[in-house]
């Protein structure tokens, strides 16, 4: 069901083949892993991924499932997203993420709109 409604989402928005894409809360890179699958070899290698999580053993494991060179993964603390510099993205992916107690889901998807969606 989670790979269809992403595929659906995927083809409303048809992002571009040279894209940025944010995942937030990127955890050993799942989401990464079916975006690759749903977009296919060749639109994924022109993206650029940057996946997030505040988990340093999870951002092992992500890094350790080899992606291609166009795939970033970075442990940072989604609380203290605007200490660094990201850039714009042109997809922000976040599942099962914002709706953690410990963080200010709302808050953080208005800096993440506001300050780096294109």
């Amino acid at each position: 069901m989670l790979v269809a409604h992403f595929q659906e989402a995927l083809e409303f928005l048809a992002p571009p083949s040279d894209a940025r894409v944010l995942v937030l809360g990127v955890n050993r890179g799942d989401e990464v892993a079916i975006l690759g699958q749903l977009l296919g070899t060749e639109h994924m290698s022109g993206l650029t991924v940057l996946g997030l999580d505040h988990s340093t053993t999870a951002i092992d494991v992500a890094k350790a499932r080899q992606f291609a060179e166009n795939v970033h993964f970075q442990v940072a603390d989604l609380r203290e997203l605007s200490s660094l510099n990201l850039g714009r993205f042109d997809l922000v992916i976040a599942l099962n993420t914002l709706h953690s107690p410990t963080l200010d889901g709302q808050g953080i998807m208005r800096m993440i709109v506001t300050k780096h969606m294109t």
